[in-house]
């Protein structure tokens, strides 16, 4: 079953997607002036903006819990809300390395 806010368009049934269903292709309450207008994306610009967010949020919760790690560890602790140092550390490393996969893959895609 699909979203329903998502549906395909009928001009162009491989690209195009019509945000909640509506002919007109807006958002109840908006106008076509209005910025945050949505009418119509490819699946590729939709799979693009996935890609980005998730990368940049793997990416900075990454950095954000390998530096809580180093600084507690800094600080002379070896456990932090019941997990090892260390292991913080490597899922850090881990958030970081997925997010590089994430852009190096959009940066594959932008090549095509």
């Amino acid at each position: 079953m699909e979203a329903p806010w998502f549906t395909e368009s009928a001009t162009d049934t491989l690209d195009g997607i019509q945000f909640c269903g509506d002919p007109s292709g807006t958002v109840q309450g908006q106008s076509k002036d209005s910025p945050l207008f949505l009418k119509s994306f490819s699946k590729e610009v939709v799979v693009k903006t996935i890609l980005e967010r998730l990368g940049n949020g793997a990416a900075i919760v990454g950095v954000l819990l390998c530096l809580m790690a180093g600084l507690a560890r800094v600080a002379g602790a070896f456990y932090l809300g019941g997990f090892e140092l260390m292991t913080l550390f490597m899922g850090g490393m881990a958030l970081m390395l997925a997010a590089c996969l994430a852009k190096l893959h959009l940066l594959g895609m932008a090549g095509r």
